[in-house]
């Protein structure tokens, strides 16, 4: 059976695609394909507006906040 997980990363220094909290476990053989889509801004462009900054920062408190709900 394949399961597919979707989740939105920024790929850091050196290549690096972290994904977190996903239900994997340790050792499990996967398979990543990577898809870029040219079209959505890069956070760091977002982050560039004052008033886009305060949203995206409260959408992320909000997402942190629901996972450490979930986690309790």
């Amino acid at each position: 059976m394949i399961t597919g997980i979707r989740e939105w990363t920024i790929v850091k220094e050196g290549g690096i695609v972290e994904l977190t909290d996903v239900n994997i476990a340790p050792g499990t053989e996967v398979e990543v394909i990577v898809l870029i889509d040219d079209e959505i801004e890069p956070i760091g462009n977002l982050l560039s507006a004052n008033a886009d900054r305060g949203h995206l920062e409260r959408a992320i408190s909000n997402v942190e906040d629901s996972a450490n709900e979930t986690a309790q």
